[in-house]
Formats: structure tokens, C-alpha cells, sequence
């Protein structure tokens, strides 16, 4: 009884000793990076001006952007803000700290989000690997509301699944 009480006690304590010493799982995800582009866009108009800065993707994997907004009704106008959204992206595969980074000209990344007229818009989409493969940095080149009318609270930011500080 003994040696049975004895061989529970040190494979319980082995138990607990290997459960204390095994890597705690978690999920190594960046906090949402505000890229800062304006709070509305205007109808039928693409902004080129003021589309913040960009993101330095050196010591991310697996990033994502999300794009939120919602369509306001002009004074006088009845209709809803229908149409697409379309975000360029140019991308650079050099410092994008640095002042002399090259930013892509052609071909540029676009995403586009369909504007529902009604309720707030949520667009998430994963960059996929053949769109950032060695790519360091990201920035918005423009935005185009391709509505007719004013959208509001427009907020575009960017995450990562695996982040490496």
C-alpha cells in the first residue's frame, strides 16, 4: 500500500511539474493599426490627400485590413449610398521607414467593399501571401467613393494574426 501511495504521489507531482513547464498557448496578434485616413468621403469622389501613413509589415505574417464606414443621406436627397468603396494599396519592399522608400506605382493592390446604403459596413479581408511576399510596408495611395452620396465614419485599419515585436 505503501509503494502504491508512494508511486501515485510522485506521478501526480511529475503530472503537475510537466503542466507548470508546458508553453502557455496564445494568440500573438498586433493591436488594430489605425492607418488614418479621414473621417468622410465624400460622393462620388476619390481622396488622394491626407491617407496617413504606413504600416511597416517587417515583423508581421498573416495581416489584414478592415475597412468600416456607413452612408449618410445628403440634405434634400431621399436616396441611400449604394456602390463600392475601392482602397489602393502601394506596397514597397525596401526600409518603409526611410524617406527614400519606392512605393509601387503599377500594378497597385486595390480592395473594394460594396456600400450597402443602409447599415454600418464592415469589410475584413486576410492579405493573401502572393500579395505581400516580401513585401515590408503598406499604404493607402486613395480612396474612392464610388456612391453618390457622403459616407461617414470611415475608419481603415490594419492587423496581424502573428506579430513579432
Amino acid at each position: 500500500m505503501k509503494n502504491t501511495m508512494k508511486t501515485l504521489l510522485v506521478g501526480a507531482v511529475t503530472a503537475v511539474a510537466l503542466i507548470l513547464a508546458a508553453p502557455v498557448a496564445r494568440a500573438d496578434a498586433s493591436e488594430p493599426k489605425d492607418i488614418g485616413v479621414t473621417n468622410v468621403l465624400a460622393g462620388s469622389a476619390t481622396q488622394t490627400a491626407n491617407m496617413g501613413t504606413y504600416v511597416d509589415l517587417r515583423n508581421w505574417e498573416y495581416p489584414s485590413i478592415a475597412l468600416t464606414f456607413y452612408g449618410a443621406r445628403e440634405a434634400g436627397n431621399d436616396g441611400v449610398a449604394t456602390g463600392n468603396v475601392t482602397v489602393t494599396f502601394a506596397r514597397t519592399t525596401g526600409n518603409p521607414t526611410s524617406s527614400t522608400a519606392l512605393w509601387e506605382t503599377t500594378p497597385r493592390f486595390t480592395w473594394i467593399v460594396a456600400a450597402n446604403g443602409t447599415n454600418t459596413v464592415v469589410g475584413v479581408t486576410n492579405l493573401p501571401r502572393d500579395s505581400i511576399s516580401a513585401i515590408t510596408g503598406l499604404k493607402v495611395v486613395s480612396i474612392q467613393n464610388g456612391t453618390t452620396n457622403r459616407l461617414d465614419g470611415v475608419a481603415l485599419q490594419v492587423t496581424a494574426k502573428n506579430f513579432h515585436p
